[in-house]
């Protein structure tokens, strides 16, 4: 009967010491999981910082949407693989937290039977403990047995109900941190999939409306004064699409000492992405005057223009060439490089800007500022050089206040009766996009 009581003991002594050894294991097992989680969640937050900065910086034009949607796409995969590894970490939190509760049902079982066992066995001594031998000392023996059972049994129970209380508290304490953890990554993730996860994977709004009214001193287009010495006020909207149509129409009127209608243009036109940072363009114009002598180039209505424009996050290079034709066989040709800075603080932007045009026209002498024997007349020189900078405040996501200052040299006599002028634009704008 002894040995069979030791041999309980042993079993329970092996049970305790599995146990421990199995849930440092799973312990093991779901703290790789949580870093997994974790490490995947510090890349969706560090994501949602740099969409953020990609925002603000096709705000303030140092990229373009095209730019700004190829590192997103990036971002993208990036992200998409990191919610792949918090799954896969969760998973493995949940198949341990699965094996962590069926152990302790096994081993409460064991435990559960063996103490049966052990009950059992002191049941069974007690009932042959009613059956007294004759002999005084036979059971002055069986007392000491009886006493030493109580006492061995009494020990073993303490112990076991001791380590299994220990067990079951600290396997309850893991079981809340466990289900607390996973509560708080699935508030984190559900969170950031239903405030931000949206704004990067959405396609960015197709179209863009930009309306603006402007008030500038004089008007002058490649070196032509085409309002003389009268101010000039003007209202302008632009439409494009992402795909890289254009549009727009402007309208504009003296508001000098002489007032009256100016004229209008309307143009269209598309922009071709060749790679992040080249842009290449095509656009129609056509202009409308009140009539073909209020300035140089009133009777040439039409202008067809090409533009490459290479650019970086702060620098922008743009070369155009525009014709401008019409009925007759009077044409004018502009050859324009414009170099342009681009800086922000907060919401201010400045942008230096400096130009050069030069110019090839073939022109009625009718049309020029100055007498020119002929009918025809054909010129190639500089049109006109220009330095200044242009600024713009934004007041909200969509309206803003700009302003443009210019020093300008026309040395062309033909289209502009002043080598120098100066001229000063202010404006308000509002953008939608839609």
């Amino acid at each position: 009967m002894r040995t069979f009581i030791m041999a309980l003991f042993l079993a329970l002594g092996f049970t305790f010491s599995a146990i421990a050894q199995d849930k440092d294991q799973i312990r093991e097992r779901m703290n790789a999981g949580k870093e997994q989680v974790k490490a995947g969640v510090t890349v969706v937050k560090d994501a949602k910082e740099q969409a953020r900065q990609l925002r603000e910086q096709v705000k303030s034009g140092q990229l373009t949407k095209e730019q700004a949607k190829a590192q997103m796409q990036q971002m993208r995969v990036q992200v998409r693989s990191a919610k792949d590894q918090i799954k896969a970490g969760k998973e493995a939190i949940r198949i341990e937290k699965s094996r962590q509760t069926m152990s302790l049902t096994h081993s409460s079982r064991l435990i559960t039977l063996l103490i049966v066992l052990m009950g059992s066995v002191f049941m069974f001594v007690s009932a042959n403990a009613q059956d007294l031998p004759s002999d005084p000392d036979d059971m002055f023996e069986i007392e000491i047995i009886d006493d030493s059972l109580d006492l061995m049994l009494d020990d073993s129970l303490d112990l076991m109900l001791d380590d299994s209380l220990d067990l079951m508290l600290d396997d309850s304490l893991d079981l809340m941190l466990d289900d607390s953890l996973d509560l708080m990554l699935d508030d984190s993730l559900d969170l950031e999939d239903s405030t931000w996860l949206a704004d990067i994977f959405d396609e960015p709004l197709p179209w863009t409306l930009s309306s603006g009214i402007l008030l500038r001193n004089r008007q002058v287009q490649n070196g032509v004064n085409l309002s003389g010495s009268q101010g000039i006020m003007s209202i302008g909207t632009d439409a494009s699409h992402i795909g890289g149509f254009l549009a727009g129409i402007d309208i504009a009127r003296r508001v000098g000492d002489q007032p009256g209608p100016q004229g209008w243009n309307a143009r269209i036109g598309y922009q071709y992405s060749a790679s992040d940072w080249l842009d290449l363009g095509v656009q129609f114009t056509r202009f409308g005057y009140p009539t073909d002598s209020i300035n140089p180039v009133a009777g040439i209505p039409n202008m067809l223009t090409l533009n490459a424009t290479a650019m970086s996050s702060s620098f922008m290079i743009d070369l155009s060439y525009d014709r401008m034709f019409g009925a007759e066989t009077e044409t004018v040709n502009y050859l324009a490089l414009t170099l342009m800075g681009m800086f922000q603080w907060g919401n201010f932007r400045f942008s230096p800007i400096a130009s050069i045009v030069g110019t090839r026209y073939t022109i009625a002498t009718r049309r020029l500022l100055i007498f020119r024997p002929g009918k025809l007349q054909t010129i190639t020189g500089i049109a006109m050089t220009s330095l200044g900078f242009s600024m713009a405040y934004d007041l909200s996501d969509q309206w803003s206040l700009t302003a443009s200052p210019m020093v300008l040299y026309t040395p062309q006599k033909d289209f502009s009766m002043q080598d120098v002028q100066t001229t000063i634009m202010f404006g308000i704008r509002h953008v939608l996009e839609f």
